[in-house]
């Protein structure tokens, strides 16, 4: 007996669904890097703009999520199947954004920096204790 038909009180139907939707939203597709790839690259362009809008919608395309839910749901019922699948979808996802950012910040196209990069520059008291909290 897995240890989430223990804890919860989900019919045997409805745990079965959640668990397959799980997998199929942990399960790299290529949809799945192509929306990393669009996320990447709306974040990369949204400090130069001083736009935390476009950061957050960055955030929301961004489908990170699915593979850490995969990882936490094996975490649980102990599939080392889809632990590989998840984690494999996560450090590639990870890979693919650091090189897509990394590419466009290579880009000879500056448009300057905007106050939102500025203002990490001179950290303050703040955000160390900010930093430290995390």
């Amino acid at each position: 007996m897995s240890l989430i038909s223990i804890r919860t009180s989900l019919s045997a139907e409805r745990r079965d669904a959640v668990y397959n939707e799980v997998i199929e939203i942990s399960t790299p597709q290529a949809s799945y890097y192509t929306r990393v790839a669009i996320a990447t690259v709306i974040a990369t362009y949204g400090p130069p703009q001083n736009s935390a809008a476009v950061n957050i919608g960055a955030m929301l395309i961004a489908p990170l999520m699915g593979p850490i839910f995969g990882i936490a749901l094996c975490l649980c019922s102990r599939d080392r199947r889809l632990l590989r699948a998840a984690s494999a979808s996560e450090i590639l996802s990870v890979v693919i954004a650091v090189a897509i950012g990394t590419i466009v910040g290579l880009v000879p196209f500056r448009l300057g920096f905007g106050p939102e990069v500025l203002a990490r520059t001179e950290p303050t008291l703040y955000e160390l204790i900010i930093g430290v909290a995390r």
